[in-house]
């Protein structure tokens, strides 16, 4: 069924250019809400985050001045995935509400909103969105950025990619796929092709 307002998710592995083909779309004027600044925002003080994760884990993962110390956190749920768990229960729901207050609040005066989430189809946020993007890029490509990026080792690079979800099936869920093994340009125009089809999809209703 057409329709004349689109959520539009984003996503794809680390490396892959998913914060490049965002920043494409809000040069362009679109709004993108950003999930992991959502996320990284429900740690704040005095949040419902805040004290879901104080609930969770006590304020011995607070620093010295209150602030939840995320390093403690990771350590934490490393190796423990009982308490893995009861942190993803504790913040996603508060995280997700987030998101969803933000697109609404944009959909009121926009008939287009991306959503660039990095676990969209982990946290089932797919399934608050109509279409859905995945970038991708050549493995090695892919490798090589994130060791630039992050000033890691090609071993650490690729471990992070293996501990994510494959982009094999992140691309099961895609309804366009855009290719970043080449120039930005080619990148920009990949995206200038998939934002013609949104919009006719839109007028067409």
């Amino acid at each position: 069924m057409k329709q004349n307002k689109m959520i539009i998710g984003i996503t794809g592995s680390i490396g892959t250019g998913k914060s490049t083909v965002s920043n494409y779309l809000i040069s362009k004027g679109y709004s993108v809400v950003d999930a992991d600044k959502i996320s990284k925002g429900a740690y704040n003080i005095g949040s419902n985050g805040y004290k879901a994760i104080l609930e969770v884990f006590g304020v011995e993962i607070l620093n010295s001045n209150g602030e939840v110390d995320r390093k403690k956190i990771k350590k934490i749920v490393f190796d423990n995935s009982n308490m893995l768990q009861r942190l993803n229960m504790a913040i996603h729901p508060i995280i997700i509400n987030e998101i969803e207050k933000e697109i609404e609040i944009l959909l009121e005066s926009q008939n287009v909103v991306f959503l660039d989430a990095p676990l969209l189809i982990e946290t089932e946020l797919h399934k608050k969105v109509d279409k859905i993007i995945v970038v991708v890029c050549d493995k090695n490509e892919q490798i090589n950025r994130i060791i630039k990026r992050d000033k890691i080792t090609a071993d650490m690079a690729i471990s992070i990619i293996n501990s994510q979800m494959s982009i094999d099936e992140k691309l099961k869920f895609a309804d366009y796929i855009v290719y970043n093994n080449s120039t930005i340009e080619n990148l920009y125009s990949q995206v200038d092709e998939i934002i013609l089809e949104i919009k006719k999809e839109i007028s067409d209703v």
